[in-house]
């Protein structure tokens, strides 16, 4: 399958999460709809962490799409499908977009650091 027919592959899966209904989801996990505008998600970043293809800085319109989204929430989507994404390019996009991410939330096997502790000033 190439590059193509890898990004087709994932916005349809990016397409069927955004198509699930508003209720909660199996074992209680939140569904998609409550993480934010998966398809404008899938559509503007699926190519910047899928799999195949080198890392590249986010379009401005993935970074906008990522604005607003609920973050932890779709680490859980982003862990079942992690076959298709890269969680290295995952984290490289919202990094890049500068989305911040709760400390302690985990991603797949990623579980994204503390914020640094303030410098103590010295006596």
């Amino acid at each position: 399958m190439g590059i193509r027919g890898s990004l087709v592959l994932a916005m349809l899966v990016l397409g069927g999460i955004s198509a699930e209904t508003e209720t909660e989801g199996i074992l209680g996990t939140p569904t998609p709809f409550e993480c934010g505008d998966n398809m404008a998600i899938g559509l503007n970043c699926g190519r910047y962490v899928s799999r195949i293809g080198p890392k590249e800085p986010p379009s401005p319109a993935c970074c906008q799409a990522l604005e607003g989204a609920d973050i932890p929430c779709l680490c859980q989507y982003f862990t079942i499908y992690a076959l298709l994404f890269s969680l290295e390019k995952g984290v490289y996009v919202l990094n890049s977009c500068g989305i911040p991410v709760p400390p302690g939330t985990r991603c797949g096997s990623y579980t994204f650091p503390p914020a640094p502790a303030p410098a103590r000033p010295e006596n």
